[in-house]
């Protein structure tokens, strides 16, 4: 083959590239779109958020340990490896060290405003108990002598302070014999066994957290970055696959923190580290509306946090959780 047709027509032993498909391109563009979303480190909205709110809302999130879930997708450690992994592991929940990650050292930080509203609400779990232990003896002790025989009916009134006559327990008797003596019989008398419930406390509640934002980008940037901000936070609520896809990860934790344009601490209840629970998108909640290219206009975004571990009095007084 002479140089003037490989230079005018290429040389046929190359092999010339495939075109890609329609599908194929948008693939392609949707994973370098999540790559560039997975290296980002701070979403921020609105785009003026620091100049115009005084207090932000912060969500960090933060990579959980997951020792357990690494080295079963490993899949080579020896068993002395897996007992001591498996202690270590035991060790870090005993101690609620499920993260070591701070806001610093976190996956991301989503800067967005204040909700309108902020609810955070303390429940404690009691259980109830009756401890009527002596009216139900003196009640026992008047059933008893009511089933044994009608003649001890007296015996009964006196266990139970004499309030009736024999006369009055007399013309039930036989009644009651039939149809469920003791009910009778304290029917006849006009008592009932008093529990005396009393509550007997159990435990606190974990704590729950549930915010609402309306998103409505001004600009291309604003929309991508909402965009962005929502996957990520997605992503990172739910679990990954470990172990050749036999077991999940738990998702990564997130801290939420209220905080000023300087970056103190608001003064708002604290919430302690928490797994995201739920995540709402709400796409033109007052109707259809898109920019060009389909972004949308107007986005409602709800998300429910529950957190990792229950709250003491010590937390509370210490901690201002």
């Amino acid at each position: 083959m002479s140089d003037y047709h490989t230079e005018a027509f290429g040389d046929p032993r190359q092999a010339v590239a495939p075109i890609a498909s329609p599908r194929e391109q948008a693939n392609a563009a949707a994973k370098e779109r999540a790559s560039k979303i997975a290296s980002k480190k701070k979403f921020v909205y609105p785009g003026d958020l620091a100049s115009k709110h005084p207090v932000q809302t912060r969500i960090s999130i933060l990579r959980r340990n997951t020792q357990l879930a690494e080295l079963l997708a490993s899949g080579n450690s020896p068993s002395t490896q897996i007992l001591g992994d498996l202690q270590d592991f035991t060790q870090n929940a005993a101690n609620q060290n499920r993260t070591t990650d701070t806001v610093e050292t976190a996956l991301a930080n989503i800067y967005l405003y204040v909700p309108s509203s902020v609810s955070i609400n303390d429940a404690l779990q009691y259980d109830n108990s009756e401890i009527g232990i002596i009216a139900s003896s003196v009640l026992s002790a008047a059933d008893d002598a009511i089933e044994q025989n009608a003649s001890s009916i007296e015996q009964g009134l006196a266990v139970m302070g004499g309030i009736a006559g024999g006369a009055v327990m007399a013309g039930v008797t036989e009644g009651a014999k039939a149809s469920g003596l003791k009910q009778l019989g304290r029917q006849a008398l006009g008592i009932a066994r008093n529990p005396r419930t009393e509550m007997l406390f159990k435990a606190p509640s974990l704590r729950q957290l549930s915010l609402n934002w309306k998103l409505m980008p001004t600009n291309q940037q604003e929309s991508d970055e909402i965009y962005n901000m929502i996957q990520f936070m997605r992503a990172h609520a739910y679990p990954a696959t470990a172990g050749n896809e036999v077991t999940f990860t738990f998702p990564d934790i997130f801290q939420i923190d209220f905080i000023t344009r300087t970056g103190g601490a608001a003064q708002m209840i604290r919430f302690s580290k928490a797994y995201c629970t739920s995540v709402t998108t709400n796409y033109g909640p007052s109707g259809p509306a898109f920019f060009p290219g389909g972004k949308p206009v107007e986005i409602d975004l709800t998300m429910t946090f529950q957190e990792t571990v229950v709250q003491t009095r010590e937390t509370i007084k210490e901690g201002g959780y």
